[in-house]
């Protein structure tokens, strides 16, 4: 092929000269831009468009990533192959929210003993280790979707806990502050439900338990004694052991309810914080204050308080089941402060059943009015402080309850604790369902839903239908 001088000047040449320029020029934006955009955190750069919203972390957990002052290596165990991408891209919000962070992936096929470094149960692939010159801990997968029965539908439900169990690893891994909390036995008392001591433990705070009849003294690492529930009244000596604790800058957490029990020794407690427990059952006459055709299960006012005020931000409320009344007694001891935390409306009244009288009508001898069926005390000692909360319902910490008002009992609870221990990283991140939602009403919105649905919207729509077709007929 012959090629001419004159070739190169032609018009044509010239325009796919530029062409092919522009080309090349576009490229090379598009891999200097990429590389540009692999070099910027991942939260500038993926966006989780899912309902659920598994990979975005939440402002706790940011805020616990910036202050990190320390490095923390998450490792992902998992092949290649069997990769879980929502894990994958949650641990990378992670390393973009800190410098601290860091992440590795271990292929258990080619390195199969490194988990035995830190636990001697057998992983599933997905499971996650993290590490710190402190401590480790181990996140099960199993842990991070998590299985259960709903007691209403009695269907399996699966959740994603991936940011809660993975920000808790975090701060345990990082933290001087590791409460432990015991749970009195030997009276009958109603144990916490494995998925309670699961929410709490996630707060890395322990749960143990202890028995005072076998022990002469509540265990030094007590930061607070937890009592739900007994049948059966303290003895003198329990008394006397919990009361020194107590004295010594010790809190106490107290759950009792309508039950016709005689706890003169465990009530005479809430007497020192300058509480008293008045008899009868709480019944609510306000729809908005009770569940649906329970008005015995009161859904009370949130009094503002550091236990009620992350519940109040997000507008949640609680389930009180069958409650008592608690008075806060006046007194001119200054070192002695309360606080009520739950209040029913002013309608509610308060019922006395006498022998097997179970009738809930209002008579006109029974009190009416606002009633506190949560409270706190705050005691000022020498060189500490004391701690109580009361809540005046046993049934209150009944997972069917929790699950009613989205955990929000849990969260209740957990504010309590960490309150008291002075745990300032309590780690309120629930898990993510992954199945169909439910929404609960109370009795309330029920009618006011049932009314505009049934009654108003169709009524206006039969209006509007005959004022259309009345003016047409004129027509």
């Amino acid at each position: 092929m012959i090629f001419k001088k004159d070739m190169f000047q032609t018009k044509k040449f010239k325009n796919g000269s530029y062409s092919t320029l522009l080309a090349v020029i576009a490229i090379a934006m598009v891999i200097v831009l990429n590389l540009i955009v692999n070099a910027i955190p991942a939260n500038y750069t993926k966006f989780d468009v899912s309902t659920q919203k598994l990979t975005k972390i939440s402002k706790q957990t940011k805020e616990i990533l910036s202050n990190l002052s320390e490095d923390v290596t998450i490792y992902q165990i998992t092949q290649q192959k069997n990769k879980d991408k929502t894990i994958s891209a949650l641990l990378e919000r992670y390393k973009a929210g800190s410098s601290r962070i860091k992440i590795e992936e271990i292929d258990p096929a080619t390195n199969p003993n490194f988990a035995s470094n830190y636990t001697s149960d057998t992983l599933k692939e997905n499971s996650v280790i993290i590490k710190s010159e402190k401590r480790s801990k181990v996140i099960p997968y199993d842990s991070i979707y998590a299985s259960s029965m709903d007691s209403a539908t009695y269907q399996q439900t699966t959740s994603f806990d991936g940011e809660g169990q993975i920000t808790s690893g975090v701060d345990y891994v990082t933290t001087n502050d590791l409460p432990v909390v015991y749970e009195l036995e030997g009276h009958g008392e109603t144990k916490l439900s494995a998925a309670y001591i699961s929410a709490i433990e996630k707060q890395n705070i322990s749960v143990k338990s202890v028995n005072l009849v076998t022990s002469e003294t509540l265990p030094k690492d007590c930061d607070c004694l937890f009592i739900m529930a007994p049948k059966q009244d303290l003895t003198e000596s329990e008394l006397k052991k919990i009361n020194a604790y107590l004295e010594k800058g010790g809190n106490i957490f107290i759950a009792s309810g309508y039950e016709k029990t005689d706890l003169k020794n465990l009530e005479s407690i809430l007497g020192s914080y300058q509480m008293k427990v008045k008899d009868g059952l709480i019944v609510e006459n306000d729809n908005s204050h009770f569940v649906n055709q329970y008005p015995y299960y009161l859904v009370p006012d949130l009094t503002e308080h550091k236990v009620t005020s992350d519940l109040i931000s997000e507008n949640l409320r609680v389930i009180v089941p069958e409650s008592r009344a608690i008075e806060l007694v006046e007194s001119k001891d200054k070192n002695i402060s309360t606080t009520s935390l739950l209040t029913t409306s002013d309608k509610a009244y308060k019922k006395v059943l006498e022998g097997n009288d179970t009738s809930l009508v209002q008579e006109d001898s029974d009190e009416t009015g606002t009633f506190n069926v949560a409270a706190a005390a705050t005691k000022k000692l020498k060189d500490k402080e004391s701690h109580l909360i009361y809540l005046a319902s046993s049934k209150f910490f009944v997972d069917d309850i929790n699950q009613l008002v989205a955990g929000a009992n849990e969260d209740f609870a957990i504010n309590g604790l960490s309150w008291m221990c002075e745990h300032e990283s309590g780690i309120a991140i629930h898990s993510k369902s992954l199945d169909t939602q439910k929404l609960v009403l109370s009795a309330g919105q029920v009618n006011f839903w049932s009314l505009l649905l049934m009654i108003v919207i169709p009524i206006t729509v039969i209006i509007a239908g005959i004022v259309v077709w009345l003016r047409r007929r004129r027509k």
